[in-house]
């Protein structure tokens, strides 16, 4: 995929080891505003929990709708 490609090539020299992923794609139309991004568009968590799987040497910061902190304590569960 484009992501794994992009994270392969900045990581390739250990120069960038700590990522921050948004767990949402950006919807770039004037009839989406950034709240309708903050919502609408479906929360892909599964994506960040495969590059944790994928990329073990690495670190990832999953960004995007974690509203409490029992959806934290979740998440740190699902990937460890």
């Amino acid at each position: 995929s484009r992501l794994c490609n992009f994270i392969e090539e900045v990581a390739s020299n250990n120069i960038v080891t700590d990522f921050s992923v948004h767990a949402r794609i950006a919807v770039l139309q004037k009839s989406f505003s950034p709240a309708d991004n903050r919502k609408i568009p479906p929360l892909k968590y599964q994506v960040v929990h495969r590059l944790v799987q994928d990329y073990p040497q690495l670190t990832f910061t999953l960004n995007g709708g974690i509203d409490s902190l029992s959806q934290a304590q979740q998440q740190f569960e699902a990937c460890p």
